[in-house]
């Protein structure tokens, strides 16, 4: 019994002084983790952490931090993602402002000459007009973004509201020639949703025809009730939309026309508005496009 207690004594010993060694590793390896940490926190780079151990711990550890690494650089990527669209959208807008404004001050200057006053005070009011629907524009954008805007679900008259809306089309489509071919139900279907962010799509689409389907002087609107959905298709045989920006043409940012000349009037925020209200209405948006002979949007709503 008594040669068993030195045998046990330096087991213990060995034991606590393999503890004692593990401990040392680890706190050795975590003071290096924490250099590689901080190594990577004050890198531009998307590095991760490089840190080759055995200790369960620490390879623990290190996986959590890489974790919390590739969260961080994903905010960033949104984060700056987010700041360009807004400094994007804030040229653009600051652009879309000023150059109406100028045009119209243009035609002070010249009435300022000439007695012929009518004509061109209607370009100075149309101008203005211009202005100001940029200006809501942009602030139904911000609104939503800010979600300040308040949405009122009621029951519509679908059918009602489409034939509404195209009446209050019809001197615009009569003075650019269009040829309009309309189809909608007789019977009418109710659906429940905010009428006035439906009329905004709605009127946002048609307004997106005569700016950028104008040459094809033709217009169409289709109302079809399909299971729990209603589905509303505008289409125009328009110059279309390239195939590789049709995945763009949602985004407030996006402008086809890189030189933004005047023949190419609009803002560019009409169809970013229409996605933002259909998110908000559980509604969907599809596009196809052939140019000159046929863009088509297809807008899905559900009926309750």
């Amino acid at each position: 019994m008594n040669t068993l207690i030195p045998i046990i004594v330096l087991v213990l010993s060995l034991f606590s002084l393999i503890e004692y060694v593990k401990v040392k590793q680890t706190k050795k390896q975590l003071l290096s983790l924490i250099k590689e940490a901080k190594r990577v926190a004050t890198s531009n780079s998307e590095s991760t952490l490089l840190f080759k151990t055995d200790d369960k711990i620490v390879k623990k550890m290190c996986a959590e931090l890489n974790e919390i690494v590739s969260q961080n650089n994903k905010n960033k990527i949104e984060y700056d993602a987010a700041r360009n669209s807004v400094s994007s959208t804030l040229s653009n807008i600051s652009h879309d402002i000023k150059t109406p404004l100028a045009t119209a001050l243009g035609y002070i200057e010249i009435l300022e000459q000439t007695s012929s006053v009518s004509s061109y005070s209607t370009k100075i009011k149309n101008k203005i007009i211009e202005v100001n629907q940029i200006v809501s524009q942009f602030s139904i954008l911000a609104k939503l973004d800010s979600n300040d805007m308040l949405f009122s679900i009621e029951p519509i008259n679908i059918n009602e509201l489409c034939r509404q809306i195209l009446f209050s089309f019809s001197p615009t489509f009569i003075s650019n020639n269009f040829e309009v071919q309309v189809s909608i139900p007789e019977n009418g279907t109710i659906i429940y949703t905010d009428r006035y962010a439906l009329k905004s799509i709605l009127e946002n689409l048609i307004n997106n025809v005569l700016v950028h389907g104008k040459d094809g002087n033709f217009f169409s609107l289709t109302l079809q009730r399909e299971h729990s959905n209603v589905i509303i298709s505008i289409g125009d045989k328009g110059k279309g939309i390239a195939k590789k920006n049709i995945c763009n043409i949602f985004d407030r940012t996006f402008m086809e026309d890189s030189s933004r000349n005047t023949k190419n009037q609009g803002s560019g925020l009409g169809l970013a508005i229409v996605t933002e209200y259909l998110t908000r209405l559980n509604g969907q948006i599809e596009v196809t496009s052939k140019p000159y002979v046929e863009t088509l949007f297809k807008v899905t709503i559900p009926i309750s």
